[in-house]
């Protein structure tokens, strides 16, 4: 098929298409963006403070049985245990309360445990 023998409209509903794609595309970024330092979905909340241990900072979110940590800044994939051991520590530290063994859950983004308060 030879151009001359196209619709004259044909790039302007091209150009139309693509600009549609690249507004669905951006909306989908701005979501995905503005989720990256909450904590988990259902997650009730008393208290958040920002905490920093060595290389990480971490929002810690937490109420009176539970928190979770949402590291904000960004890691090589090899300091992915370095990040649980701060993250452990950050909680321990905002909370006052000590981490209940095996509630570990989650991954170097978001950390959740369960705690136990005096």
């Amino acid at each position: 098929v030879h151009p001359e023998n196209l619709d004259p409209g044909y790039k302007i509903n091209l150009l139309k298409g693509i600009l549609y794609y690249a507004e669905v595309f951006f909306i989908c970024l701005a979501c995905l963006l503005a989720s990256c330092n909450t904590p988990k979905v259902g997650f009730r909340y008393s208290g958040q403070q920002t905490q920093t241990i060595g290389k990480n900072t971490f929002i810690v979110y937490f109420n009176k049985t539970k928190a979770q940590a949402v590291r904000t800044n960004r890691i090589r994939l090899k300091d992915g245990a370095q990040v649980v051991s701060d993250a452990r520590e950050a909680i321990e530290f905002v909370t006052g309360c000590t981490i209940r063994p095996h509630s570990f859950s989650g991954d170097p983004g978001l950390i959740s445990v369960r705690i136990k308060c005096l």
